[in-house]
């Protein structure tokens, strides 16, 4: 599946598999997830990444990509999910 809350994304670019638009910060909304399509794992590449504009916005950056994998460990804590592959 593809968790995306497509702030920077696009629907239609998501082509082998359901689409789940929600925030990786709200935990509940990610553990929903793992546990309807049965997740075994979960690969992380949901950030913010423009390193000039993390410069200007660092609070807005901190939120989405730390506020992100919180919400994202907290989910998957709740599905029972233990496996987590982590791109940074």
């Amino acid at each position: 599946i593809v968790f995306d809350n497509l702030s920077l994304g696009q629907a239609r670019f998501v082509r082998w598999g359901p689409l789940v638009e929600a925030d990786t910060r709200d935990a509940d909304a990610v553990a929903a997830a793992l546990q309807t399509h049965t997740c075994e794992a979960v690969v992380h590449f949901a950030a913010l990444s423009s390193v000039g504009e993390s410069m200007r916005e660092a609070e807005r950056y901190h939120d989405n990509n730390v506020g992100g994998l919180n919400g994202v460990l907290a989910g998957m804590a709740q599905a029972g999910c233990k496996t987590l592959v982590f791109s940074s």
